[in-house]
């Protein structure tokens, strides 16, 4: 299981096998997850995830715009 502070590369499938979204999986706190995707699939894996909300206990909130990618590379980048 991943930590708080832990992410991985991870897929959303269907039933039968075929692919939804591919997604990064970030674990923020005990129980708040970020999940992160190519543009194109966040409609279809936000379907998708809506069919497994049986309880008002979680929720998915799209925050498309209100987080801006950065990267930071080079040999110095983890200092």
């Amino acid at each position: 299981p991943l930590q708080p502070g832990q992410h991985r590369l991870a897929t959303a499938l269907k039933g039968d096998g075929r692919l939804v979204a591919l997604l990064r999986l970030h674990r923020l706190t005990g129980d708040r997850w970020l999940l992160l995707t190519p543009e194109v699939c966040r409609e279809p894996l936000a379907a998708h995830l809506d069919k497994f909300l049986i309880t008002e206990d979680a929720r998915i909130t799209d925050h498309t715009g209100a987080l801006t990618p950065l990267e930071i590379a080079g040999p110095d980048a983890l200092r």
